[in-house]
């Protein structure tokens, strides 16, 4: 399985650390290599988030409160968004 980030999806990391930053660079660190490591992990395991109702897609928490979401489509998963869990979902 091969893994792709969406623009989208690496701007949605960028905004978690920038905003994290200003408050603690080391747990803004550790929160985009805990979203960019548990994203390049779905290659073993893409089937692991939970399926998201009514489509194709799916999420996984990673370091609560953000969430990945993510399809699979062959032998690739697409990344398509990161979102602080308290946001109001926008597709996808």
């Amino acid at each position: 399985m091969r893994v792709i980030w969406t623009d989208a999806a690496l701007r949605g990391v960028s905004r978690a650390y920038d905003y994290l930053f200003e408050f603690n660079p080391y747990a803004a660190r550790h929160l985009a290599d805990s979203l960019l490591r548990t994203g390049e992990a779905l290659h073993h395991f893409p089937h692991r988030g939970r399926i998201v109702t009514g489509s194709a897609l799916r999420e996984i928490v990673v370091t609560h409160p953000y969430i990945l979401r993510y399809r699979v489509q062959g032998d690739e998963v697409v990344i398509l968004r990161v979102r602080h869990a308290a946001r109001k979902p926008t597709a996808p």
